[in-house]
């Protein structure tokens, strides 16, 4: 009762804080900065889509976005803002170029098949569970790099692991019991062939 109060003490409180004048302008997108200034998302987007474009081999190193587009718009004489990418595919592909971002993605996709397969597994029984997470963080990681730079995350780079080692897990499991399917049909040949061997005797 005393825990149900606070909470809605809690609720009232921050609903007083909230500045509604500027909630209103959520679904107001002309005048979001995202989208109509040269330091909003949008247009950093293109910037990183024209360097990717421009470098699709090499990129234009790793770590290097936020220098690369200062340097650019130097170049263009507007104001000199170091800015990162907002975007994780944008960042991997302006800094890697097109294979670097095809690696990525080929990769990302390998795991989310992987962590797929091995929700299928039923034993050891928290193996179907330990994927189904891995399974929705990747994708909750996925849908936060459409807005933030996490192209180098620790992250991704765990749940790639992960799927790695399911992967070898499932591999493994695989092997061991065609062996045993192999045993126990080696076993009834040979069952077969005493009873043949006996019979003739």
């Amino acid at each position: 009762m005393l825990i149900g109060m606070g909470i809605m003490i809690v609720m009232m409180y921050g609903a007083i804080t909230i500045d509604f004048a500027r909630l209103k302008t959520i679904a107001n997108f002309s005048n979001d900065y995202n989208v109509s200034e040269e330091t909003g998302r949008l247009r950093i987007w293109k910037k990183g889509i024209d360097m990717m474009l421009r470098h699709p081999l090499t990129g234009v190193g790793i770590s290097c976005f936020s220098e690369a587009i200062g340097q650019e718009r130097r170049r263009d004489g507007v104001q000199e803002i170091w800015q990162t990418a907002h975007n994780s595919l944008v960042q991997i592909g302006a800094e890697n170029g097109l294979l670097g971002l095809m690696l990525f993605l080929l990769i990302s996709y390998r795991a989310v098949k992987i962590f797929r397969r091995a929700e299928k597994v039923k034993e050891p029984d928290n193996m179907a569970k330990t994927a189904a997470m891995a399974k929705i963080a990747f994708i909750g990681y996925f849908v936060a790099a459409m807005f933030l730079s996490q192209g180098y995350s620790i992250i991704w780079v765990f749940l790639i692991a992960l799927s790695a080692r399911m992967n070898e897990f499932i591999r493994e499991d695989r092997e061991a019991k065609r062996g045993v399917e192999g045993g126990l049909v080696n076993k009834n040949q040979e069952n077969k062939s005493s009873r043949l061997i006996v019979g003739q005797m």
